[in-house]
């Protein structure tokens, strides 16, 4: 017999699955279940309904995608390495997700109900990494950032903006890696404390 744990977790990397196969417009909890190999009814034993299923998908994969970006970053020495791996690390693994997806505008707009309450989630994960890298940098003298949150929640912000356009380009192919290089590179500069 299966802990709850376990039966939980099994539906939730079916939900997985399915979300990412129809998306969560049209994936159905008969779709899930049957994925999972379960009755429905059980779906609703741990979960409400799709909306909060979707939701525990979607958080258990920002927390991943959180924690894989932070083990890249931590395993550089300096403040500033460490934003240009953080930056670079998400931008190469939305691009990848983007080019997978083959995301359209139509279908992006789809789900914009659906992503836009979620999006807060990935924005304070994404947030409080990126105010330790500058914490980090700050406390080692090679960056000078009077407010570390303030200006990582703006960057967060800015970043989220340009996931936009990463995702929207998905369908052309559209990857500069030398831009996005160059405004790696300005954004620590601009950090870096005057000698």
């Amino acid at each position: 017999m299966k802990t709850d744990e376990e039966t939980r977790k099994k539906i939730l990397n079916a939900a997985h699955d399915v979300f990412n196969e129809y998306g969560p417009v049209k994936t159905t909890l008969t779709d899930v279940a049957r994925q999972a190999g379960i009755s429905k009814s059980l779906i609703y034993y741990y979960f409400k309904d799709k909306n909060e299923l979707f939701r525990e998908v979607v958080i258990e994969m920002v927390s991943h995608f959180i924690a894989e970006v932070r083990e890249d970053v931590m395993r550089e020495k300096t403040a500033a390495k460490r934003l240009q791996v953080l930056m670079t690390v998400r931008f190469e693994r939305l691009t990848r997700a983007a080019a997978r997806r083959k995301a359209s505008l139509e279908r992006s707009l789809e789900y914009y109900p659906i992503f836009h309450s979620l999006m807060d989630l990935f924005r304070d994960g994404e947030t409080g990494l990126m105010q330790e890298v500058i914490d980090f940098g700050n406390d080692r003298g090679e960056f000078c950032v009077e407010d570390s949150y303030a200006w990582s929640r703006q960057m967060a912000m800015v970043l989220l903006a340009m996931d936009h356009q990463i995702f929207m380009n998905a369908v052309e192919g559209v990857m500069d890696e030398t831009a996005w290089a160059m405004i790696v590179d300005t954004i620590i500069r601009g950090l870096l404390c005057e000698n």
